[in-house]
């Protein structure tokens, strides 16, 4: 490779990642601002509208330069593929579509019909964001960036446009992912690293939903591309970047609040930096990225007296007890979860990462502080409640997916051939299963098949969900409110209701109460 092609490959990469950067703090301030217009009970269609297109208009003077370099560059570097990483690719952009299916279709998953999209949708009733009472919904006060995306959604269109967003996130954190591998590794093995992260069945089922941890899972990825960067250059600007960014994914998720634990750690081992100035990286490092979600600690804080709420109230402590340092205990948690989950890891890890133990002076001391966010991150996950299963790991799957990555470019020519043909069929087989899931929501996406019978053929009525076939609840009640009794997942319901914990039943009539 000659100078001039290193320094167009160099300059497409910091392109590119600023356009990343310049995306992520947008979407961040996009989401404080329709929050903004939810405190100010001006939550509705037009002034949403008009952020919408204020943001839009911003991203598109302030970035349509390096957007359009990028695209010049990414089109000449496409003309340099070589067709294994050209099979490589299109094994992503199959993953991608395959997905893509799903996420067209009308949601089914359970936390996205029980808060993550009914909770947005009563914002938007009352043109206001607010404390939700009860015992269903006490997710109201947490961290929101994902929901605030969605409450956008959910006035310009339904469900699929907020599913959609999810399915973006995907696909940014796999480019971010293609990002840090660069640090390390050639392009090829870049691509292979994005492959792996792709190929999750997890990230997979994710990109099909309405959740959050896709959201979580970029902008993490992206506060430790800017960290390691921290730490080759020492630059402040790139410090103060990486704690803004993780502030968005606690912004995005609480569980984020972790990672701190994590930078916080690798701060002590950044040998350029002097013990003072340690503490005093370690502190601001924690400030900032506590400063992001702040606005939400305190509104729970002004609601509840709690500024973590439904920490310590709804959401008990009695996950963290003595069984947590039985060593069997870890052992076991990290079996099921990369081996036994429900939502499957990419078998991968398992196989590559015991063998980064024996490849120290190789690969350990060149990807040290990568390696050491691996490691950490694995207790933190541990000692993180797990009632997600492994969509709770998928923050953190960027950093395993690169270092295996970075231990195949750097194995003998036999064990690298052996691993890439495992990476091709994990992922073929993920495209497989993933296809054959997705398959359902052809007939509804191609427009054969209604959306109400769609739903009342794949909702899961016998845990909650609920459906108004053909709106005969809405025609018979007109704009009455209706009392409901015994639904936990509240989003499809399309008429004026109330529950008994938001004060139903009292004097007020009701036209209907309907029950499971």
């Amino acid at each position: 490779m000659d100078w001039d092609s290193a320094g167009n490959i160099c300059l497409s990469f910091n392109l590119q990642k600023r356009v990343m950067l310049g995306l992520a703090l947008i979407i961040g301030a996009y989401s404080y601002c329709i929050l903004l217009l939810g405190l100010l009970h001006s939550l509705n269609y037009s002034y949403v509208l008009f952020v919408t297109i204020l943001f839009i208009l911003i991203a598109s003077i302030s970035h349509y330069k390096k957007i359009l370099k990028t695209l010049i560059f990414l089109k000449e570097e496409v003309l340099t593929f070589g067709k294994i990483e050209i099979f490589f690719i299109l094994l992503i952009l199959l993953t991608s579509m395959v997905n893509l299916i799903g996420a067209l279709g009308p949601e089914l998953s359970f936390d996205a019909l029980w808060y993550h999209l009914t909770i947005p949708k009563l914002f938007i009733t009352s043109e206001s964001v607010y404390f939700i009472k009860g015992e269903l919904l006490y997710y109201s006060l947490w961290p929101k960036l994902t929901e605030m995306l969605y409450t956008a959604s959910l006035i310009f269109g339904n469900e699929i446009l907020a599913k959609l967003i999810h399915f973006t996130f995907g696909i940014l954190t796999t480019v971010i992912v293609y990002k840090i591998a660069r640090l390390y590794i050639p392009r090829f093995y870049s691509i292979v690293a994005s492959l792996i992260f792709y190929s999750n069945l997890v990230v997979s089922w994710l990109s099909i939903t309405a959740f959050v941890d896709l959201t979580r899972s970029f902008y993490e990825a992206i506060a430790l591309l800017y960290f390691l960067k921290y730490t080759k250059d020492l630059k402040k600007k790139n410090f103060i970047l990486s704690a803004i960014l993780l502030g968005f994914a606690i912004y995005s998720k609480l569980l984020s609040v972790g990672s701190i634990l994590i930078f916080v750690f690798l701060l002590f081992f950044i040998k350029k930096t002097s013990v003072k100035k340690k503490f005093k990286n370690i502190t601001l490092y924690s400030l900032i990225s506590l400063l992001i979600p702040l606005p939400y600690f305190l509104i729970s804080y002004f609601y509840t007296g709690n500024p973590f709420y439904p920490l310590f109230a709804k959401l008990s402590s009695s996950y963290f007890t003595l069984e947590l340092l039985n060593p069997l205990n870890f052992v076991k948690s990290l079996l099921t979860v990369f081996l036994f989950s429900p939502d499957p890891i990419n078998p991968v890890y398992f196989i590559v990462l015991p063998f980064l133990i024996f490849s120290f002076r190789k690969i350990v001391l060149k990807t040290k502080y990568l390696f050491l966010f691996a490691i950490i991150s694995i207790f933190v996950f541990y000692f993180t409640p797990q009632t997600g299963g492994g969509r709770f790991v998928v923050a953190y799957l960027p950093a395993f997916s690169v270092l295996s990555a970075v231990y195949i470019a750097n194995s003998r020519k036999v064990v690298q051939k052996i691993l890439l043909v495992a990476v091709a069929i994990i992922a073929i087989m993920t495209i497989s299963y993933r296809f054959a899931a997705n398959l359902r929501f052809v007939p509804v996406v191609l427009g054969y098949q209604t959306k109400n019978d769609f739903l009342m053929h794949n909702l899961n009525f016998s845990f909650g969900d609920f459906y108004d076939e053909n709106d005969a609840i809405r025609k018979i009640v007109g704009n009455d409110k209706v009392l409901v009794l015994g639904i936990h997942n509240l989003y499809y319901i399309d008429f004026p209701f109330t529950i008994p914990e938001w004060g139903g039943a009292g004097n007020e009539k009701y036209t209907l109460i309907y029950s499971l």
